[in-house]
């Protein structure tokens, strides 16, 4: 039962949201949070084990400090069984802890590429795995931290087996791409402008796969390991930080804790409309709420004799659809978007409930909060 649980359900269950708070419990969770979100890592298990390991080791070092600094007058009988022995733990040396690691690496100055550059990248990158996630300013910003590199024809840009941790973009010349078994040596790729390779090395630590050579003089776009995450992580903090002053205005939302506006602010979801796009249509069921990141749209209703009247002009910080959180109302207006390319995150009541438990459990806890949206469905 206990794990069937909703997250804002168990952090309210008796004591422990005290306890969250009193021990430190509920800030280590919420950097776990954090660093998972940025690095999104692939093996999340073993990602949460380093992480945990990580803090384990600062803590034994802390300790260790402590415990050089105190004289003989500790009772052993008050210490635990288990700490009466302990050494000092190793340094853990896995991928996993090496990308908790790279978040506090200090970021490469960017260096903005003129449109041509831009539009050539973009076209090379923005289906590619690493960079389709990415919302347009995003993509914008690990553009700008790459860096060129040329190379003379003949060259090897990378070779079989040793470390890597660079992704490249080929911006002119050619490449061949060839695999070592044994005494055979084998070319398996061809790869010319708007072409890329290595992305393997901004995910894992792991030996190159093969041999790339220019067959030409190239010119390369390349960014790192250690680049590529900072830029995520310093877009996700700034994104979340402006999620959470977002969901603060949302009276709605109002009774959550800091740590479940962070679990909501994670669960938005980036969506864009184009000019006269409608977004919600006045008597449709709706189960969306979305706030406005970038844009305008305007907000029209039909009265009873049939004449539509327009209500009011939404900007960028403004919210609307939040009682679809809450119940299966049918829209009380049409929401269309009125600027050129409205930029909105939304959450729909589904996603709410999976990730802090139904919407009223929240409201509950406010119960002004409660009996004023209760009160519009009347």
């Amino acid at each position: 039962f206990f794990f069937k649980m909703s997250f804002s359900s168990v952090v309210q269950a008796e004591g422990l949201d005290e306890y969250l708070n009193e021990s430190g419990a509920g800030k280590v969770l919420v950097d776990l949070l954090e660093s998972i979100a940025v690095v999104k890592p692939k093996d999340y298990t073993n990602f949460i084990i380093a992480f945990m390991q990580n803090l384990q080791n600062r803590e034994s070092d802390e300790m260790e400090e402590e415990d050089s600094n105190v004289g003989e007058d500790i009772n052993l009988d008050e210490i635990p069984e288990y700490m009466k022995n302990r050494k000092r733990r190793g340094a853990v040396s896995s991928e996993p802890n090496g990308e908790v690691q790279a978040l506090n690496m200090p970021l490469k100055e960017s260096q903005p590429k003129d449109a041509k550059t831009n539009e050539r990248l973009n076209a090379a990158l923005s289906r590619h795995i690493l960079c389709s996630h990415l919302d347009e300013s995003e993509r914008q910003e690990v553009f700008d931290h790459m860096s060129e590199l040329q190379f003379d024809k003949d060259s090897y840009v990378i070779k079989q087996g040793e470390d890597g941790d660079q992704f490249f973009v080929v911006d002119e010349g050619e490449l061949e791409v060839y695999v070592n078994t044994g005494s055979e040596r084998k070319m398996v790729q061809h790869i010319t402008s708007g072409g890329s390779f290595g992305e393997l090395a901004l995910i894992y630590n792991t030996p190159r796969a093969a041999d790339v050579v220019a067959i030409t003089p190239v010119k390369l776009w390349v960014i790192d390991r250690v680049t590529y995450r900072r830029v995520l992580m310093d877009s996700t903090i700034r994104k979340r930080k402006m999620y959470e002053e977002f969901l603060d205005k949302v009276p709605i939302l109002a009774p959550l804790q800091k740590y479940e506006r962070l679990v909501v602010a994670d669960a938005l979801e980036p969506v864009n409309f184009k000019k006269g796009e409608v977004i919600v249509k006045q008597g449709d069921t709706g189960d969306v709420f979305y706030i406005i990141i970038e844009g305008c749209a305007t907000v029209t209703q039909i009265d009873r004799d049939g004449v539509e009247k327009h209500l009011v002009d939404l900007k960028t910080s403004d919210y609307f659809g939040e009682i679809a959180l809450l119940t299966d109302r049918p829209r009380a207006a049409t929401v269309i978007a009125s600027s050129d390319n409205l930029k909105c995150v939304r959450l729909d009541r589904a996603r709410f409930n999976r990730v802090l438990g139904p919407c009223e459990d929240i409201l509950r806890r406010n119960m002004e909060a409660y009996n004023k949206y209760m009160a519009k469905q009347i």
